[in-house]
């Protein structure tokens, strides 16, 4: 089942790309599309290896209120970072420019906008950190690949967009993937379940096939819980 949705997804991100590829600006040159490319590219293959990187963290934290301090963290420095190398780049500049002359509902709606989309990636970021702690960096992975089929029906809905051929099949192979993930999540932990109340024993596979991707509902409901009542520093010897 995973592979089949990992497959899945993988087609439907690739015949989203094919199908924007005529969606270079006038304005901008051959050698910069192409740098853009690849650094969209280089980008999501450091997501990708991001993700295990800090699923193998998270195994070393017992506190969700830790895991979402964290989080905090790496996003106030990567904003701070950002902002830092946007004053010397002249980017705030520039989008005042674009909020003035370029967007055409106003300076208001431009930055809250702008505002709008920080706050939004940022609880997009603290979710994903959330959901590999309870579950798996590949679930973290493919909800958040999922999410392609709501950004192609959101510009259909909000700004008209054509949904042509192509994006229909990629968002229908987008959401069979998400299905087939979660369908096969569920049968495998029905069967975890239906294993543990036949008294089979085989506790020592349980760790095994939670490291695979499966998780307990009943011990995530226990961490959660376990941060609102103790503090961080209880859970790290202090």
């Amino acid at each position: 089942m995973n592979l089949n949705c990992v497959i899945l997804l993988t087609l439907s991100s690739v015949l989203l790309a094919l199908e924007s590829s005529n969606d270079q600006p006038h304005d901008v040159t051959k050698t910069k599309y192409f740098i853009g490319y690849l650094a969209t590219i280089g980008a999501g293959l450091l997501f990708a290896l991001y993700l295990p990187i800090m699923e193998m963290v998270y195994k070393k934290v017992y506190c969700y209120a830790m895991v979402m301090e964290m989080q905090m963290v790496m996003e106030v420095a990567a904003t701070v970072l950002a902002s830092i190398g946007m004053v010397f780049e002249g980017g705030f500049t520039e989008m005042k420019r674009e909020g003035y002359q370029v967007f055409d509902k106003g300076e208001k709606v431009y930055w809250a906008t702008v505002v709008s989309n920080v706050v939004s990636w940022q609880l997009c970021f603290m979710g994903t950190a959330g959901m590999v702690f309870l579950t798996c960096s590949l679930t973290g992975g493919i909800c958040m690949t999922a999410l392609l089929m709501m950004n192609v029906v959101g510009g259909v809905v909000v700004y008209k967009e054509e949904f042509g051929g192509v994006k229909v099949v990629s968002t229908v192979m987008c959401g069979w993937g998400f299905c087939s993930y979660a369908y096969g999540m569920y049968v495998k932990n029905k069967m975890l379940k239906d294993r543990d109340d036949g008294g089979g024993g085989g506790g020592g596979h349980d760790s095994d096939d939670k490291n695979v991707g499966s998780y307990n509902p009943i011990e995530m409901t226990q961490i959660v819980n376990s941060s609102s009542s103790s503090s961080p520093l209880h859970h790290i010897g202090v």
